[in-house]
């Protein structure tokens, strides 16, 4: 699997396990401007902006992202691991 499929799969899985708490303070387009954002390695100030959410909030997003998106490649490479 490629970077791009692995970026791709781990936002989309990020985002709607977001979406689904109750403690989700975002919209969707929120969410659309963030993980686009992040896809393009935008500086946080620019996706705070873009996305009208706060430059710390922002950056916990991204923090977040970038955990989100490592958990998911170790996924991967676990079960091709457990495959082989």
């Amino acid at each position: 699997m490629n970077r791009n499929t692995i970026l791709k799969n781990a936002c989309i899985r990020f985002a709607r396990d977001e979406l689904a708490k109750r403690t989700n303070s975002l919209t969707p387009v929120q969410w659309v401007d963030v993980l686009n954002c992040y896809a393009q390695h935008k500086s946080v100030n620019t996706c705070a902006k873009e996305a009208e959410i706060s430059p710390s909030m922002a950056a916990a997003l991204y923090c977040r992202l970038s955990i989100a998106m490592v958990r998911y490649a170790m996924e991967i490479t676990e079960t091709q691991v457990n495959l082989t």
